[in-house]
């Protein structure tokens, strides 16, 4: 008979992107890689990912492979835009320069 691996119980914190789509949710991990899941609600894809972890570290540990530790960290940026009254973005701060045409939220720096 086939012994299972020795486990010891812990918690990491895993950092997860959850987005939404036109049709539902869907999330995904930095690390461990390859982690993706979809469902119709954010409480669902919380399930969905803690269950696509779950099988991503019981996979790890049949293989004999080693857990890494979580390396990602979250960084919340704020980035300037422009956006046409029409609500269409403006690729270019340059695009912003017809303030009748655009509310520029673009500030150059020197």
């Amino acid at each position: 008979m086939h012994e299972p691996p020795h486990w010891e119980q812990s918690m990491r914190r895993y950092t997860v992107v959850i987005g939404k789509t036109d049709v539902n949710h869907s999330a995904n991990l930095p690390d461990p890689p390859c982690c993706v899941a979809t469902a119709d609600t954010v409480e669902a894809i919380e399930a969905e990912i803690r269950d696509a972890i779950r099988i991503h570290v019981e996979g790890r540990a049949a293989g004999g492979l080693p857990l890494p530790a979580p390396t990602s960290i979250v960084a919340c940026i704020e980035a300037q835009h422009c956006v046409s009254r029409h609500g269409r973005a403006l690729s270019r701060p340059s695009q912003c320069r017809d303030r009748e045409e655009s509310s520029c939220k673009f500030s150059a720096r020197p």
